[in-house]
């Protein structure tokens, strides 16, 4: 028999609301919940399967400054989580995906100026490039690649 409880507040005069979601099935034992958690400038998502967490979202929204940002770990089989990472802005917007000792890749966009990529792979360079945005330079690229590094990553 397969269980399924929903629990779901919203506080109007606050601005908050809060969700939770747990289902579960008995024949197998097995359990999976999800939390919600926000407000007009946060938001928490959080999900877990057989009492682990599988999944964690924070964002975050700056009214005045028109500014989002999310931080998200996603945990598989009791490996190192995969974190990723956002920040938007007006004018950049920056992109982190990591898991530690095996990737770290950064992108970095400013608008008007320029792209850069970094890739790293089990602490070595894998890749770096830059691509120009500016008037006088727009679309020039500059880039590495260390390719007997890369290999490895692409053998399946």
């Amino acid at each position: 028999m397969t269980e399924t409880e929903i629990n779901t507040e919203l506080n109007v005069d606050l601005q908050i609301f809060n969700s939770a979601a747990t289902l579960h099935s008995g024949a197998s034992d097995l359990k999976v919940s999800a939390n919600v958690y926000a407000t007009k400038d946060h938001c928490d998502l959080a999900v877990y399967v057989l009492s682990e967490p599988i999944l964690q979202i924070a964002a975050d929204y700056n009214h005045q400054k028109y500014a989002f940002n999310t931080n998200s770990k996603l945990l598989l089989f009791s490996q190192s989580p995969i974190e990723l990472i956002t920040d938007f802005q007006p004018m950049q917007m920056k992109f982190i995906a990591k898991r530690k000792g095996l990737i770290d890749l950064n992108a970095d966009v400013q608008l008007g100026k320029e792209i850069n990529l970094n890739l790293q792979g089990t602490d070595k360079q894998l890749f770096r490039g830059r691509i120009a945005l500016d008037a006088p330079y727009f679309l020039q690229t500059s880039y590495y690649s260390n390719n007997e590094e890369i290999k490895p990553f692409l053998v399946l």
